[in-house]
């Protein structure tokens, strides 16, 4: 009798949370389908109860303000597929900032300057120690992960409490919550010219990728207390790779195929829909090979 009780309400309780449910999350899909771009939807669809964000005041909210945490599973924080998860982003980084630097002779060259006013002619190669001192170098770093974040998206799932955003869109406790990177990092309201590459923007004060009030405008390396732990690591290589890859050759734009594409292939890394093929002249006259 208890089981035959049971098949009867089961049904009806369904039915009673459908009915519940039903207008905030057609809400929040209606929403995820508008902000999708055609590109993306056969790479990451919707799921039920998701919601996806392109706007950097909404980022900042949900990951600062709000409460986001992923689901823990109780596996190790760093696994395999973490390693070789962060070795594909500081690949397709590098080979961004280099296609950039490729397209932009004039950018390339004043990098060069600067290394070379910094960097003496006789060093075997630019070290760690001189990296910190190279701003320039370190701008067109961040204007390239900003057009170019090497991850298509981020991720978060509400597991606390419901969290209302800055225009009033409630996201419920359950809500996986994803970022379009390039999207917020193009956010016209958070940048000027968001399409042309222009690393000057990131000398005017310190850290560029936030504003002045410290709200989240970029984020290629996630944001909020999860953020990336190999952030430091990852800008490290980009800068040494870079900068020795500059000082070393001068890099030239093919033509034909080997010209330089920068439009993306987005899968859960985006890279270059064209790998890079550039012309390589040997730069410094001397170099050491022992």
């Amino acid at each position: 009798m208890a089981d035959l009780l049971l098949l009867i309400l089961l049904p009806l309780l369904l039915l009673f949370f459908i009915l519940l449910h039903a207008s905030p999350i057609k809400a929040l899909l209606t929403t995820a389908k508008l902000v999708l771009a055609p590109e993306l939807s056969t790479v990451w669809k919707p799921q039920p109860a998701s919601i996806f964000v392109t706007d950097h005041e909404t980022a900042h909210s949900l990951l600062v303000r709000g409460t986001l945490p992923t689901v823990s599973t109780g596996a190790p924080f760093v696994t395999t597929s973490h390693r070789r998860s962060s070795t594909q982003r500081s690949s397709t980084a590098l080979q961004w900032i280099m296609a950039n630097l490729v397209k932009r002779p004039d950018i390339q060259e004043t990098v060069r300057k600067e290394i070379n006013a910094i960097v003496g002619a006789d060093a075997e190669e630019v070290s760690e120690v001189v990296l910190g001192k190279l701003e320039y170098l370190h701008a067109v770093i961040m204007e390239a992960l900003r057009l170019h974040p090497p991850t298509s998206f981020a991720f978060r799932q509400v597991m606390e409490e419901d969290h209302v955003v800055h225009n009033g869109q409630p996201i419920l406790v359950g809500t996986k919550v994803y970022f379009p990177l390039a999207a917020i990092a193009r956010d016209m309201t958070a940048w000027d010219n968001p399409d042309k590459f222009k690393p000057q923007r990131f000398l005017s004060y310190k850290d560029a990728s936030q504003g002045t009030d410290g709200t989240i405008k970029m984020m290629p390396f996630g944001g909020g207390r999860r953020m990336c732990p190999g952030r430091g690591v990852a800008m490290l290589h980009l800068s040494y790779f870079t900068a020795n890859l500059v000082r070393e050759f001068r890099w030239r734009e093919g033509e034909g195929e080997r010209a330089v594409d920068l439009r993306p292939h987005v899968e859960f890394f985006t890279v270059m829909k064209r790998p890079l093929r550039a012309h390589l002249e040997l730069e410094r006259t001397e170099i050491k090979t022992s």
